[in-house]
């Protein structure tokens, strides 16, 4: 008997509850295939899928409950958001202090009337002892659990007013004395809407001998006027799927398929370009390998994988019955994966990241053969490996009007604030300076541009008459500004500092000097590199409240750092806004989910 395999063999077998099946094999097929066969073959008979089981009351497919998944750090959240149980109460360290204070001075003051009554013949002894029973209870208020209560309950409500809502009530006593602010980048800092704004593909690059600069008008072809194996990959590589004459999917291969103008064909689910309507022209056919393509159809899909970065597809060219191989992901994890990898890609990735883009490799092969395409869509492995490199194509979203004021506000609370990001390091300093987590080399230092976006005119004027009583504001001294250094690891495995500016070698990585070096700098890392710094020295783990920018994290990744985090004492707010931001909005004292719609 085979065993069943989750995870590997038989994954595209297992779904989801919620997910919507668009074809199955009906009750009646199955029976009728069934009753085809050799009836007296006993081991026929027990073979059978459905046996002694009752039909399914709309003819429809027969699924088996795995799991639940209620067991998973997402299913937990949706559990607790859709009923959650937790009594109303107050911190109970504040809490605890408060009736260690009170009970203090109830037991002094009892004393003193202990002592002094004790000594007095005249009094009753026993109205003594009871005065100082009455004393002690009566120091702690019966209603102090309401009073405490009341204050959260207070607290809900505003938030409410403010379309904050708050799941874990205990956990608002704790947003009054947060000392880190970690944010997720796309979706939270900048709009979750990604704009494509073209591809770099093969040929620009190789064009060049040093590339130091990327001009958008010379080495990005627009999303319309792609027609090379960069709109093979595209279009064929991405999980998005029809459902009732709507594309559903990653909002990021949405974006980028419909600005090229292509789609999925209603009867066939097919992916095809779009027809032309009044307002934009439609898609156009592209060639690869001397071939014409008009219509593709996915046959496999190995999909995203976070711990790999990239995912990847088996599709064929209807029209010619070519089979491709078709891989997408980080710059990082495509470039190992290359058959010959260009001379200026790294380069390019750095040069576009640097620009602010979120930048995506593309690579492509051709399956000659059945066995190629077999295994192609059996494994991975063999679907991603010594693929040919199609280009990056570049998508950027916009940042919020609000970050920059909301950031600095948090900072002059006193709270230290970082990004936490599973995009590219250079990306998530581009965009950390745009909002004031790093220094930015271009700003002008307006300070009075946080008030004048403030619309409530009673905090704007204390702002003001708060700052013209700060000595340090009305002397103005000039602020200097700190670079990014990025923490990077040589072949032999010893860590340093590296400029973001020049790619300089700047000092070798001590970790008890990371608070003097952030004195200077502002730091940076990647999940990968951090990981590594835990390894070269421990020490490393208690000062991750000295970092700005941490890129590339998995979302395991992510809750490491706040555990860090925790075991210096620090308290922690996470803001993110997808999946998988889960279990560090979890992890945090304090998580804010952002919601859309």
């Amino acid at each position: 008997e085979e065993l069943l395999c989750m995870k590997n063999k038989h994954k595209n077998h297992v779904l989801y509850a919620g997910t919507k099946m668009l074809q199955c094999k009906g009750i009646e097929t199955v029976e009728a295939e069934e009753a085809s066969s050799d009836e007296d073959d006993e081991r026929q008979q027990h073979a059978k899928l459905y046996g002694s089981i009752p039909k399914p009351p709309d003819g429809g497919c027969l699924c088996f409950v795995l799991r639940t998944g209620f067991s998973s750090a997402q299913g937990k959240l949706v559990r607790m958001i859709e009923g959650s149980q937790e009594k109303v109460k107050g911190h109970e360290r504040e809490t605890g202090l408060l009736l260690l204070l009170l009970f203090f001075f109830a037991l002094a003051s009892s004393s003193y009337v202990l002592y002094h009554g004790w000594h007095n013949e005249n009094r009753s002894q026993y109205e003594l002892l009871l005065h100082c029973i009455l004393i002690i209870t009566s120091v702690i208020p019966p209603e102090l659990p309401m009073q405490m209560a009341l204050a959260v309950n207070n607290s809900l409500m505003t938030l409410m007013k403010m379309a904050v809502f708050c799941t874990e009530p205990f956990r608002v006593p704790m947003a009054g004395k947060l000392d880190a602010c970690l944010f997720d980048k796309t979706g939270t800092l900048t709009t979750d809407e990604l704009v494509a704004v073209g591809v770099c593909d093969s040929n620009a690059i190789a064009t060049e001998h040093k590339m130091t600069a990327i001009d958008d008008t010379k080495h990005l072809t627009p999303m319309t006027k792609i027609a090379n194996e960069a709109a093979l990959v595209l279009a064929g590589c991405h999980s998005l799927v029809l459902i009732e004459g709507e594309t559903t999917g990653d909002p990021l291969e949405s974006a980028s398929l419909n600005a090229m103008r292509w789609g999925f064909h209603n009867d066939s689910g097919n992916v095809s370009p779009k027809a032309a309507t009044e307002k934009k022209e439609g898609g156009k056919n592209f060639s690869v390998m001397g071939m014409n393509i008009s219509e593709l159809e996915i046959l496999a899909r190995h999909h995203f994988s976070s711990k790999l970065q990239r995912m990847s597809c088996v599709v064929k060219d209807v029209k010619n019955r070519r089979i491709f191989a078709v891989v997408k992901g980080s710059p990082e994890a495509i470039g190992n994966l290359l058959k010959e990898k260009p001379k200026n890609f790294d380069v390019v990735a750095k040069l576009l990241a640097k620009r602010g883009y979120r930048v995506i490799s593309l690579a492509y092969k051709l399956l000659s053969n059945h066995e190629l395409i077999d295994n192609a869509k059996d494994t991975r492995a063999d679907c991603e490996e010594n693929v040919i490199f199609a280009g990056f194509i570049a998508f950027t979203c916009r940042v919020r009007k609000d970050t920059k004021m909301v950031l600095n506000r948090l900072k002059e609370g006193g709270m230290s604030v970082a990004m936490v990001t599973g995009d590219a390091l250079l990306t998530a300093a581009h965009v950390a300076k745009n909002v004031a987590i790093c220094d930015d080399d271009n700003d002008d230092d307006d300070e009075d541009e946080d008030i004048a976006m403030e619309t409530n005119e009673e905090l704007k004027e204390l702002l003001r008459l708060k700052r013209k009583m700060n000595p340090k504001k009305n002397a103005k001294k000039p602020k200097v500004k700190k670079t990014i250094l990025i923490l990077e690891q040589t072949s032999n495995g010893s860590m340093y500092w590296q400029s973001y500016d020049d790619e300089s070698h700047v000092a070798d990585f001590v970790a008890a000097e990371i608070p003097e070096v952030a004195k200077k700098y502002d730091l940076a890392t990647t999940g990968k590199n951090l990981a590594a710094a835990f390894e070269y020295d421990e020490v490393t783990k208690k000062m991750l409240a000295h970092f700005k920018i941490f890129a590339r994290m998995t979302p395991d990744a992510k809750e490491t750092v706040i555990e860090c985090l925790h075991s210096v004492g620090s308290l922690c707010l996470m803001c993110g806004d997808g999946a998988n931001d889960v279990g560090a909005l979890k992890q945090a004292d304090v998580g804010v989910a952002l919601l859309s719609g």
